[in-house]
């Protein structure tokens, strides 16, 4: 009987659909390759989450595990791979809260929420997402919603139930917000005119969190984009011009460092120099400047920072568009080790307890495998003496 090639085609393609959907059953979590990258044992871990490239989609977690000294790229990737475009676009922070990690991902417009092994549980859509701050049951985001044709151009806050994930209050505040903290019923938040530099703000709003209104504005240097409190509840802003401290009644104090970036532990406040690309050190208590034996003359471009009980954590970008380095230093300018990371690593979170948590295959199993087969669903030995070997 003689059989058109039309209906051969036909059945061909209903036999090969019917045999991927028969594979594909079951979700598969890929193994991440770790490298080993120091001997020296401490708690917990710490999450890296790389920038990439705006419009590249090449956001990337990465998680070191200061317990085993393993360094995982893709850490996120890995876990989750029926998410669509894995983490997304532009990685612009990351904090874990309670037992679940947020992460911004500025140009996919969302907030990605995970379990502390990076396991996707839900996201939050936001335009134009950009830092995180927590108090109780809530979250509160800033986002760069401001229309170019808006005259005032102005940004929001928006609070967001962690329960259920969904938006609760919306407050305007100034031309497009950055970081942002809470003290007290207080939630102070930098306008920085990020996008524009003929329309750079030059304010914190400070708003009320039980009524969510912005009660007051206070100027502080040109384009400002991080804010960090102390243990005297001091509140240090970065801006491109100057470092701007506000005390408890808001009087404002400047000291004439471009800083890039910033991390406060105890009395200390450790500063990238935007303009020198040092590393400096300020008293947080009369603010005077402190030496500090850390050189980082040699990075190329110094970015993301985190200062911890035990050590000193500095990414160096590289040129922006290829793999960056994370550095870990003693404090007495010693460095511990280095890990490469993904494109402009620039946001670090640092958990404890997590290599309890990441008990799996990732962090245990020593077993030697190729990068490139993760798994074999089914295989038809050709007659041979190594029939039946894998």
């Amino acid at each position: 009987m003689h059989i058109s090639r039309q209906i051969l085609g036909i059945l061909f393609i209903i036999h090969f659909s019917f045999f991927i959907s028969s594979c594909r059953h079951d979700e598969v979590i890929y193994p991440t390759i770790g490298t080993h990258v120091t001997d020296e044992v401490r708690e917990g871990g710490l999450y890296v989450l790389c920038e990439g490239n705006m419009g590249s989609n090449k956001a990337r977690l990465d998680y070191m595990n200061l317990h085993t000294g393993e360094y995982y790229a893709n850490w996120y990737g890995a876990r989750n791979p029926t998410q669509m475009k894995e983490l997304g676009d532009v990685g612009n922070d990351i904090q874990r809260y309670g037992g679940r990690l947020y992460a911004v991902i500025n140009c996919s417009h969302k907030v990605e929420v995970m379990d502390l092994q990076a396991r996707h549980i839900g996201k939050i859509d936001l335009p134009n997402c950009r830092y995180l701050a927590f108090k109780g049951d809530k979250m509160y985001v800033s986002a760069y919603v401001g229309s170019v044709a808006d005259p005032d151009m102005l940004g929001s806050v928006y609070e967001v139930d962690t329960a259920t994930l969904r938006v609760t209050r919306e407050v305007k505040v100034g031309h497009q917000p950055d970081e942002l903290c809470i003290l007290g019923d207080k939630l102070y938040v930098v306008n920085s005119g990020g996008y524009i530099p003929s329309r750079h703000d030059s304010t914190v709003s400070i708003i009320d969190l039980p009524s969510f209104t912005e009660t007051e504005k206070i100027t502080v240097g040109t384009n400002p984009q991080r804010i960090r409190p102390d243990e005297g509840g001091k509140l240090w802003v970065c801006a491109e011009n100057c470092l701007t401290i506000l005390d408890n009644t808001n009087t404002v104090t400047v000291l004439p460092v471009k800083a890039l970036n910033i991390s406060i532990h105890g009395s200390t406040a450790y500063i990238i120099d935007g303009e020198s690309h040092k590393l400096r050190a300020f008293s947080t208590i009369d603010y005077t400047e402190l030496e500090q034996p850390i050189d980082i003359s040699a990075f190329e471009h110094p970015y993301g920072l985190l200062a911890t009980s035990d050590a000193l954590y500095i990414t160096d970008a590289k040129n922006y568009v290829s793999s960056g380095v994370l550095h870990c230093y003693s404090y007495d300018g010693r460095e511990r080790w280095r890990a490469s990371t993904g494109d402009i690593p620039g946001h670090l979170c640092r958990v404890t307890g997590a290599y309890e948590l990441h008990g799996d295959t990732a962090s245990q199993d020593t077993t030697q495998r190729s990068p490139y087969i993760s798994r074999v669903y089914e295989y038809v030995p050709a007659m041979g003496q190594f029939v039946n070997l894998l």
